[in-house]
């Protein structure tokens, strides 16, 4: 064999050494062998002395491979070249350092691909979510991935199946899931909505197993739930329990979860059985949301432990007796009908230990704040509410002044937009005389107009000074306010309501002088686009985007109270030949030449007068100070098209999701 040539030396080869090479070495026309055969066909990791072999044996022929694809027109046979390189490189893998990655280090990173892993209390799941990836790709992996019976105690929602082809294969899954979990705790939810069933073999088989029982969903009816009943007394991990119970329960009784030492959080909805036995004193968290009285009798009556409490369907509270929760911290509320009264619920009712109060809507007969004035001043210790979200509407008189001065720990407050007054109480004043001076969040709902006036006016104080920074002797006193969000819930995306507030609050808009015609001309252009791109004809779109690039615009404010920027930016985003004639005339594009155009006119304009309140997601406003740093930053235009909101629906609109 031909001695390799050195690394000085290689560069100067050509072609013609490759091919004399080639032809000379008997590897390629022969059988293709190895040092390390039995590493070839597993992933375990080679020794020292096997890594020496496996870089003996391919860095002769390294520089060859990489040589002949730079040269890859020559002559040479490139079926037995190709053998050859594969070869060299399934060695090359047997030294990756994937090898020597040590199993437990390897189920730590597998614990952060599975979804559920840092939260077992998720309550759906479906069979995307198992792992099934981890145990395709090597013996190793598999056998790591089935040796964590975590990775497979998350079972995915079961539709309890009829036909019995369908119940077959429903069946053998679930043992498999159930043999693969071993001995880890279970969750499972089991859906069969309207559907009685005395017995079923899916039921039967997770009866079975009912001693690793920790979280258990069922939506179904009241006979289906009591085909469990064989789990009685062997319910020793149950700890969270969700019902919700459909059709009549009529004279149903479920009473075999009172046996769970260890249930700690249960959920109800839908109809209320005529007799649920609960380990009631043993609860912290309970939520109920059903039609009719429930079970919230046995409720006051004995969970002394609880710590949550979430009645999103309250109903009738005259029936609760004087109750003290002593370890009760979250309070969520919300009735739902006209006639129901609510003062026994707040005149019989102490909190000690209360830190959140949540309360949705209520009566419009029935003032909830001097109610709940009341409840506060009957603690013996000082309040320490730190978060309250009131979502019934303010009224002239209303002691909201004396809510705060009753709440000074509070640092969260969720309200509806109340009137001057209150909002002025609100503001930020001398040092010691500031209400509720820790409060850092604050989120007010407008729910049908846009502030103007005195309450613009008042909103624009309330911003300033809380947000102005305070001194080392006042810092001991109060906090500066983090976040002021003002949210319009009845907006769609970018509504006329949300922008029309942020255009009041920002002065772009004055209702003694009639608009400009350049901006009635902007609001026509975003009218004939919005239809163009729902109902696309070539030649108008064409005539359209033409006639906007030919626009010159006069005053920025105008771009911004048309919305004809959303409009072209929705536009720019559009996939080619959405709209016909695309190809030809590229609207998408031209749309994105448009808006670099504009934006620096809005760049420019921001820079000049500052914007304090800026869009948020697609139903807010919130506010930025004039000397945050975003306010300088290339980020700006997100305060004029929407910054990124870290805020879901279901927290804007909790009393909806309660």
């Amino acid at each position: 064999m031909a001695e390799i040539p050195t690394r000085n030396t290689r560069s100067r080869l050509g072609l013609q050494w490759l091919q004399s090479v080639v032809n000379g070495y008997s590897i390629f026309r022969t059988e293709l062998h190895s040092p390390v055969p039995h590493l070839l066909q597993s992933n375990t990791a080679p020794s020292e002395l096997e890594i020496t072999l496996i870089r003996k044996f391919i860095t002769p022929t390294h520089f060859e491979t990489v040589f002949t694809n730079k040269n890859s027109k020559s002559n040479i046979d490139q079926k037995a070249l190709a053998r050859y390189t594969n070869h060299v490189r399934a060695h090359d893998a047997i030294l990756s350092s994937m090898r020597r990655i040590p199993s437990e280090l390897l189920e730590e990173i597998f614990r952060h691909y599975v979804t559920w892993s840092a939260n077992p209390w998720r309550r759906h799941a479906s069979q995307k979510d198992l792992p099934w990836a981890l145990t395709q790709v090597c013996q190793r992996w598999r056998a790591i991935a089935l040796g964590v019976p975590s990775f497979w105690s998350h079972i995915p929602t079961i539709n309890l199946p009829d036909r019995r082809r369908k119940m077959q294969s429903t069946i053998k899954f679930l043992n498999e899931l159930l043999t693969r979990s071993g001995d880890a705790p279970l969750t499972f939810d089991i859906y069969a909505a309207f559907q009685d069933y005395d017995t079923h073999p899916v039921l039967d088989a997770l009866v079975h197993h009912s001693e690793r029982w920790q979280v258990v969903t069922i939506e179904s009816t009241c006979t289906t739930i009591n085909a469990l009943q064989k789990s009685r007394g062997r319910l020793s991990s149950l700890r969270k329990l969700s019902l919700d119970i459909n059709r009549n329960p009529g004279t149903s009784v479920i009473d075999f979860f009172k046996d769970a030492p260890r249930l700690r959080e249960v959920d109800i909805a839908g109809l209320y059985p005529q007799a649920f036995f609960l380990p009631w004193s043993q609860l912290t968290r309970y939520r109920e949301s059903v039609e009719d009285r429930g079970g919230t009798h046995e409720l006051y009556a004995s969970a002394s432990r609880l710590k949550t409490l979430v009645l999103p369907k309250a109903c009738d509270t005259t029936i609760i007796p004087v109750t003290t929760f002593c370890h009760l911290e979250s309070l969520w509320i919300e009735w739902r009908s006209t006639t129901h009264d609510i003062d026994p619920f707040f005149r019989n009712l102490t909190l000690p230990a209360i830190k959140e109060i949540m309360i949705g809507w209520s009566p419009p007969n029935s003032d909830v704040i001097p109610k709940l004035c009341s409840m506060l001043l009957r603690l013996d210790t000082p309040c320490m509410l730190q978060k309250l979200g009131l979502r019934t509407a303010f009224r002239d008189g209303t002691p909201f002044k004396d809510l705060l001065v009753l709440t000074p720990h509070l640092t969260e407050l969720d309200i509806i937009m109340p009137t001057v007054p209150d909002l002025f109480d609100l503001c930020a004043k001398r040092p010691g005389r500031t209400l509720v001076p820790l409060l850092r969040i604050l989120m007010i709902h407008c729910e049908y107009h846009a502030p103007q006036g005195d309450e613009k006016a008042t909103l624009h104080n309330l911003a300033r000074s809380r947000f102005r920074s305070v001194d080392a002797i006042e810092l001991s006193n109060r906090k500066p306010l983090e976040t002021f969000r003002i949210v319009f819930p009845y907006s769609e995306s970018y509504s006329a309501s949300c922008l029309n507030a942020q255009a009041n609050l920002a002065d772009w808009v004055s209702y003694l002088e009639p608009p400009s015609n350049q901006l009635l001309q902007l609001e026509c252009y975003r009218k004939m686009l919005d239809q163009a791109m729902h109902y696309p004809l070539s030649n108008r779109t064409e005539n359209l985007i033409s006639d906007i690039e030919k626009c010159e615009v006069e005053d920025v404010k105008n771009v911004y109270m048309s919305r004809l920027h959303f409009s072209l930016r929705q536009c720019s985003l559009l996939r080619p030949n959405i709209i016909p004639g695309d190809d030809k005339h590229s609207f998408p594009e031209r749309a994105g030449k448009i808006l670099e155009k504009w934006n620096a006119l809005i760049l420019q304009d921001l820079a000049k007068n500052q914007l304090e309140w800026a869009l948020i997601g697609n139903k807010s406003l919130i506010y930025i100070p004039k000397d945050n740093p975003l306010q300088t930053s290339s980020e700006a235009l997100g305060m004029v098209y929407g910054l990124k909101d870290d805020l879901d629906e279901a927290r804007l609109a909790w009393s909806s999701h309660m």
